[in-house]
């Protein structure tokens, strides 16, 4: 007797069909759970490391001018630190860590003003350090961010996300 080909499949086929299909969904899952706690452990680390950089300077800086009494030259401590970051950074480049833009006169020009910036605010928060504690600095400091979204939109009517001033 000849079996006749319906289309149909066997229980066997359907059962492995299914359990191939539910292995892939299942590999496909653990796949983006693995690139998603890659990402967050990315993104955790950094924060810790920001933390422990940002917070570590501000401590490290208000030792170095009480313990000292008047430092003679408190600027060549914030060029030092300037210098430690610029070496750290090509050295990270250079271990293949983070890769590094060329530097073009063009966008020199563009970020000057920017890091201009950047230095006196580093180098006025550095004085505003030897008269105000540590923790009053920090939460100065914090709020820098709330006065500037502020003054954005006195000056040019911009708003910004919740998030933006939560973070």
């Amino acid at each position: 007797m000849e079996q006749q080909n319906t289309g149909s499949k066997s229980t066997s086929d359907v059962d492995s069909s299914q359990y191939n299909e539910q292995e892939r969904v299942s590999t496909h899952d653990r796949a983006s759970t693995s690139g998603l706690n890659a990402a967050w452990q990315s993104i955790l680390a950094s924060e810790a490391a920001y933390v422990i950089a940002s917070s570590g300077t501000i401590l490290f800086n208000k030792h170095a001018l009480s313990s000292f009494g008047t430092l003679p030259a408190p600027n060549t401590l914030l060029l030092f630190q300037f210098g430690l970051a610029v070496f750290l950074l090509k050295s990270m480049e250079v271990l293949g860590f983070i890769q590094l833009q060329p530097l073009r006169l063009d966008k020199v020009k563009l970020w000057l003003p920017v890091n201009l910036i950047f230095v006196a605010m580093n180098v006025t928060g550095f004085y505003a350090l030897q008269s105000i504690g540590a923790g009053m600095f920090t939460v100065l400091k914090n709020l820098s961010n709330l006065m500037t979204i502020g003054g954005d939109y006195l000056l040019y009517g911009n708003t910004y996300p919740w998030q933006v001033s939560a973070g």
